[in-house]
């Protein structure tokens, strides 16, 4: 659920929220928006957020304030300098702390489409990278890079292809130290489908899912129309959450599309080949862009 006021003054300002609930997390947020000379170009926008967490081995309450500064080029990438303070009082396996980061951190996307809500050409590239250090009052010393590309390709009018590869690294000494929102979970709907929601990470001795420094998933689909706006799919995903060397989990299933007014809905039902003690199967829903 949103909400945005467009003009807060006279020079444009805006503000905006969003409430977002789930039964693993629910979150709210709120954003002040400044433009500036080319207002639909070049603005600053300070963004809050507070996430409360409870999925698995994991239970964590957190809080996020950033300053932003963001760009957007002649070439349609979108280019943000930020600084962001985070706070996390978390509960995970055996580990009970409080733990503070304040990172700065740039980004870079850009997302081109054709085609309206269900496009039959685009892709979407992004590249984020953020550093905590102890002399910045963070917890630990750490370098973040995540990466994410998608692709979208049709041919004629019945078939598409759908590819995405995500990527991210935690490079630290100290694992531990690090709050579970900075660590990587694998599983569910948007990466490895036939596998529970962030069900996928190394674990502690108790035997608790604790996240990983790295992570790396893809997936490749195809879909047919088979009706005016629905489409039948199959699919195969693969990727692991880790800490030294990956081991492979892998999922594969079929599915249904729908076109709808607002976007994609999607309905799929996965294998997760590799669960543990013998392949799972499961029933995943989505709503929403697929780049």
């Amino acid at each position: 659920m949103k909400w945005k006021k467009p003009w807060v003054s006279a020079r444009g300002h805006s503000f905006d929220t969003a409430l977002s609930l789930s039964k693993p997390e629910q979150t709210i947020t709120a954003g002040y928006k400044i433009p500036l000379d080319d207002v639909l170009h070049e603005y600053y926008q300070l963004q809050f957020g507070l996430k409360h967490l409870d999925n698995r081995d994991t239970e964590s309450l957190e809080s996020n304030l950033a300053v932003e500064r963001h760009w957007l080029t002649d070439g349609g990438w979108h280019k943000t300098l930020y600084v962001r303070h985070l706070y996390e009082n978390f509960s995970q396996g055996l580990q009970d702390d409080g733990v503070q980061f304040v990172l700065p951190g740039a980004s870079f996307s850009r997302t081109r489409t054709r085609g309206g809500n269900m496009p039959m050409w685009g892709d979407k590239q992004s590249v984020t990278i953020e550093y905590g250090d102890p002399a910045l009052l963070s917890e630990t010393r750490v370098l973040r890079l995540l990466g994410r590309t998608s692709w979208i390709r049709g041919i004629g009018e019945n078939h598409r292809g759908l590819f995405r590869l995500e990527g991210g690294a935690n490079i630290t000494d100290e694992l531990e130290k690090l709050s579970p929102s900075l660590r990587f979970f694998a599983g569910g709907d948007n990466n490895i489908r036939g596998y529970g929601y962030e069900s996928i990470s190394p674990t502690d001795a108790s035997g608790a899912l604790t996240g990983a420094k790295y992570i790396l998933t893809s997936t490749l689909e195809y879909q047919y129309r088979v009706y005016g706006n629905w489409w039948g799919a199959v699919f195969y995903d693969i990727g692991d959450a880790f800490n030294k060397t990956p081991e492979w989990k892998s999922g594969t299933g079929v599915g249904i599309r729908w076109a709808s007014p607002v976007g994609p809905v999607s309905f799929d039902f996965a294998w997760g080949l590799d669960a543990e003690p013998k392949p799972e199967f499961r029933i995943h829903f989505s709503l929403g862009p697929e780049l």
